[in-house]
């Protein structure tokens, strides 16, 4: 079978981008850790959210259990990861804010962050029935 897609033609992040992915990446895998949890964090890894569509995300968190089906595999999770997290770029914003948030909902991923730095903001999304609560926090 052969599977048919879109490519989105996109300009390599900024450092700025890489450096917030790095530090969320980092704060993450250090309190999975201290809490023991059964979880990883993965940078770029592709989801799956639809039957043709795959989204790569900045960062996801998902169970050991959902790693590790995919051990041997493209890192595509057919299943919605606990957490993701993308990081808005000028380029991005409407694919952020928009597109991924209905197509994340729909996934029933339960938490969707969007991290804006062009508006100093971390919107945070809470899955409740099928839609996203959202608490916006800005500043420091």
């Amino acid at each position: 079978m052969m599977m048919v897609g879109k490519l989105e033609l996109m300009n390599p992040p900024t450092i700025e981008h890489f450096l917030i992915v790095d530090s969320l990446d980092t704060a993450f895998k250090a309190e999975i850790k201290r809490c023991s949890s059964p979880w990883l964090c993965f940078r770029e890894s592709g989801v799956r959210t639809g039957r043709n569509k795959s989204r790569l995300t900045d960062l996801c968190v998902v169970t050991v259990e959902q790693a590790r089906e995919l051990l041997n595999a493209s890192a595509v999770f057919q299943s919605p990861p606990l957490l993701i997290v993308e990081v808005v770029s000028p380029e991005s914003v409407k694919r952020d804010y928009r597109h991924k948030r209905s197509e994340y909902a729909a996934l029933e991923v339960p938490e969707y962050w969007i991290v804006d730095p062009l508006k100093a903001k971390v919107s945070v999304l809470l899955l409740e029935d099928g839609f996203y609560e959202e608490t916006v926090f800005t500043g420091t």
